[in-house]
Order: C-alpha cells, then sequence, then structure tokens
C-alpha cells in the first residue's frame, strides 16, 4: 500500500488544500455537486499538478446543505447524467490545463448508496466503462462496487479509511453515532497497522473537512513509511 488519497475542492483555503496535497499522493476533487465550483476544481487541478499529486473527479449528491452526506432517492437514469455533469466538467478544465485525471470516487452517501444496489453499481460501473474506462475506480475495499469492478476485469483500487471507526464485520460506523470518526492518534496508528496486516486496502482514505485532517494525513503517511508518499 503506497496511496494515500484526500478530498479537496470543498470550500478549503488554498492554503489548507496545498497543507493537505503535502501528505496526500491522490486527490478526490469535487465537480459541482455536494461542494466545488469551476474555480475551486481549476485551482486544485492546478495545484495537484504543482506539487505531483494525482487527481480524480469526486463526484456526489447535488445537496450542499446536507454536504452529500444524506441519501437521497436516484435512480440508474438520473445517476448517469449526475456523473455526466460533474465529472464532464472537471473533465473539461482538466483537458484544457492538459491534466490527466487519474480516478473516480463517490462521495458521502452516493458511495455507499450505490454500493448497497446491484442496480446502481451496474450503472456507475456502466458509465465509467462506456465514457471514461481508463480511469480507476476508488471503492470501499471487498464491497459491491469493488467487487464487481473487479470480476468485470477494471482497474480499480479498494480503499480503507484512517480515522473513521469499524465495526466487528468491516462495515463503517455511521457518522450519527459517537465514536464514528477517530481523533487520537494512537487509534490511528493502531487501525492503520491493522489495515496493512490484514492488506484491507490499496489506497488509504482521510476525510479533509475534519479540523485534524492535516495531522491525521501526517499520521498517516508517517505510519506507512517513505513509501506512503512516493509520488506516483
Amino acid at each position: 500500500m503506497k496511496d494515500i488519497n484526500c478530498d479537496l475542492g470543498e470550500g478549503e483555503s488554498a492554503a489548507r488544500t496545498r497543507a493537505l496535497l503535502h501528505y496526500a499522493t491522490s486527490a478526490n476533487i469535487a465537480c459541482g455537486g455536494h461542494a466545488g465550483d469551476l474555480a475551486s476544481m481549476d485551482r486544485c487541478l492546478r495545484l495537484c499538478a504543482g506539487m505531483k499529486v494525482h487527481p480524480g473527479a469526486h463526484p456526489g449528491y447535488f445537496d450542499r446543505v446536507n454536504f452529500g452526506r444524506k441519501e437521497l432517492p436516484i435512480s440508474p437514469r438520473e445517476l448517469t447524467s449526475l456523473l455526466s455533469q460533474q465529472i464532464g466538467s472537471l473533465q473539461l478544465i482538466a483537458t484544457s490545463l492538459r491534466i490527466r485525471l487519474r480516478h473516480i470516487k463517490l462521495h458521502g452517501a452516493l458511495y455507499h448508496q450505490v454500493d448497497r444496489s446491484a442496480e446502481l453499481t451496474k450503472a456507475y460501473l456502466d458509465f465509467v466503462a462506456a465514457f471514461c474506462p481508463g480511469l480507476r475506480i476508488i471503492a470501499l475495499h471487498g464491497a459491491r462496487v469493488h467487487r464487481e469492478a473487479l470480476r468485470r476485469g477494471m482497474t480499480t483500487w479498494g480503499e480503507a479509511f484512517a480515522e473513521r471507526r469499524y465495526r466487528d464485520d468491516g462495515t463503517l460506523v455511521p457518522r450519527t453515532e459517537a465514536g464514528a470518526v477517530l481523533e487520537d492518534p494512537e487509534e490511528i496508528r493502531s487501525q492503520l497497522a491493522r489495515l496493512v496486516s490484514l492488506n484491507m486496502a490499496d489506497t488509504i482514505c482521510v476525510h479533509s473537512d475534519s479540523p485534524q485532517a492535516t495531522r491525521t494525513l501526517r499520521i498517516v503517511a508517517g505510519a506507512l513509511g517513505p513509501g506512503g508518499r512516493k509520488k506516483r
């Protein structure tokens, strides 16, 4: 495991974006759904290029009030439209800057809702295969989207979360429950050690909207060693 991914373009300042990118190797750029606009997409892409971090699309529900973390009804056709609008916007800017997108990672509630639905998973993977086959899919390690993408022979990375608490069955503790987000550095290091020993991920995610995100990224980079910060 040598990749650390974080979310960008979610309302943070340029200085904070730079601080996050110092430790990340992949960046998931909000593209106009839960957060982000043309200006933030442009800024994040330029910073990624300058700091040698791989950029990717981070589409989510068109729901800024709830930051894309509230599940909403969505059909396969609506999902395809959402992906087309958001990924298309980021891709246009990237192309104009001669920057290559490397991956796609869904955001928030959409990430989990698609994973629970065979129908939505099919629509998602069909879209990627048809319109952006060169992009790697980042999905929850071992869950439906990850398994199905591997079965189809698509390029995919399974991810795990540095600062989210896991249940014994491997699912995430919902954010609505107390203690769902780890804050203690030793707890984070312990969880990382377990994830690495069990080979539970190709990439580790740190959510950048938390106040401790930069500190957590620094902990993850340190725990993974020099390989964890290799820009590849």
